[in-house]
C-alpha cells in the first residue's frame, strides 16, 4: 500500500503521540498489529487517540472513511491487513460510544450499487452464501476477505449496511460519452441533484490522472467520478432520513474523502449536517518533518481529513500462521 502526499510542506509540530495497538485481522490465527498509532485531530490540532475520536459522534451524524482498496496481489500484506482492521476498530470504537444513547451504527459501501441493496440484505440475513451473493452483487476482483468483517458487523448490533454506489453501466456510459448519452433506462438510476465537483476538486481529479485519460475525455471521466461521489451522497443522506436513529460510517476510496471536495462536499449539498472525515496512512518513521507531510494543511486544498490515522510500517504478528 503506498501513501499518496500531494505536495510535500514544511511546518515543525509539537506532538505528543497518541500510541495503542492495531487490530488483528482475525481470519485465521495471525494476529498483525502495527507497532505505533497515533491520530491527528486537524481541527483541535493535537493528538487523540481512537476512543476520542468516537466521542465526537452523535446519533444522525455521517462519518466517511477513506481507503486504500484491497487488491489480489496486496491483500495478505500485513500494512493491508492493518488498513482494513482499522475499519472494524472504527465502527466497534464508534458503537461502544453510542451504545448507551441507543444508537446504532450502520455501514455504507462504495462497493454496492445501490440497485443491489435486496442482495445485500439476503446475505446479511443468511439468505444467501457468501459465493452466491458476490455472484449477485456483482463483486470484482477485490478480496472480500478483506471487507467481510465490516459489512456483517452492522447487523449484531441493530445496524445496517447499505449499497450505495452507481451501477458501473451507467458511469462507464458517462465516462465514455458524458450525461447527455444515457438513455432513458439508465437516467432513471441517477441521483436528482447530480453536478460537476466543485473547481479544486477537478484540479486534483486532473493531477491524480495525469497523462492516463486524453484531456479530451477528461471532463466526461470527471462527471463519471462526480456521479459516484452524488450517488453515494443520495443513497447515503436517505438512509438517515428513512432511520435517523443511527450513526452512517460511509467506506469510500481516499480520492472521493480527502480535502472535503468530493463525497463530503456532495453530502452536504443534500442536507447531511454533520460529517466527521477521517483517513489512514502508514508513515515511515515518527520525525515532525515527516509527519508534517500527512498532517500539516496544504497551502490550496487545506486539511486532508478531520482525523488523521497515522501507523507505522513495522508490524508484528502473534498466532499460529504468522510466518515464520
Amino acid at each position: 500500500m503506498t501513501n499518496k502526499i500531494i505536495a510535500p510542506l514544511a511546518l515543525s509540530l509539537t506532538f505528543t503521540c497518541a500510541l495503542a495497538g492495531a487490530a488483528a485481522h482475525t481470519s485465521v490465527d495471525a494476529k498483525w498489529t502495527a507497532d505505533r498509532e497515533a491520530i491527528w485531530d486537524t481541527r483541535a490540532k493535537r493528538w487523540v487517540t481512537l476512543e476520542d475520536v468516537a466521542q465526537h459522534s452523535e446519533r444522525g451524524d455521517h462519518w466517511v472513511l477513506g481507503e486504500v482498496h484491497a487488491t489480489a496481489s496486496d491483500w495478505q500484506e500485513p500494512e493491508t491487513i492493518v488498513h482494513h482492521d482499522n475499519q472494524l476498530r472504527l465502527l466497534q470504537a464508534l458503537q461502544k460510544n453510542l451504545a448507551a444513547s441507543m444508537t446504532r451504527v450502520s455501514l455504507g459501501m462504495e462497493f454496492f450499487n445501490y440497485p443491489k441493496q435486496s442482495v445485500v440484505d439476503a446475505y446479511i440475513t443468511g439468505q444467501l452464501t457468501e459465493a452466491e451473493f458476490l455472484q449477485n452483487v456483482d463483486w470484482g476482483s477485490n478480496p472480500f476477505g478483506s471487507y467481510r468483517e465490516q459489512v456483517l458487523f452492522p447487523a449484531k448490533n441493530g445496524g445496517r449496511t447499505y449499497a450505495l454506489n452507481m451501477p458501473r453501466a451507467v458511469t462507464s456510459q458517462v465516462a465514455k460519452g458524458g450525461p447527455a448519452s444515457l438513455p432513458p433506462e439508465l437516467r432513471q438510476l441517477l441521483p436528482p441533484l447530480w453536478d460537476l465537483g466543485n473547481d479544486l476538486y477537478f484540479v486534483r481529479f486532473r493531477e491524480a490522472m495525469g497523462s492516463h485519460v486524453p484531456e479530451e475525455k477528461l471532463l466526461n471521466y470527471f462527471w463519471a467520478h462526480s456521479l459516484w461521489d452524488d450517488t453515494m451522497a443520495w443513497r447515503a443522506t436517505q438512509a438517515l432520513l428513512e432511520s435517523p436513529d443511527q450513526v452512517l460510517l460511509t467506506i469510500a476510496g481516499a480520492f472521493h474523502v480527502q480535502f472535503g471536495g468530493g463525497l463530503p462536499d456532495s453530502l452536504k449539498k443534500y442536507g447531511a449536517k454533520r460529517i466527521q472525515t477521517v483517513l489512514q496512512y502508514q508513515t515511515p518513521d515518527w520525525t515532525s518533518g515527516t509527519l508534517d507531510l500527512f498532517v500539516a494543511p496544504h497551502p490550496r486544498y487545506g486539511a486532508r481529513a478531520d482525523f488523521i490515522w497515522l501507523h507505522s510500517g513495522n508490524f508484528t504478528c502473534e498466532g499460529r500462521d504468522c510466518p515464520r
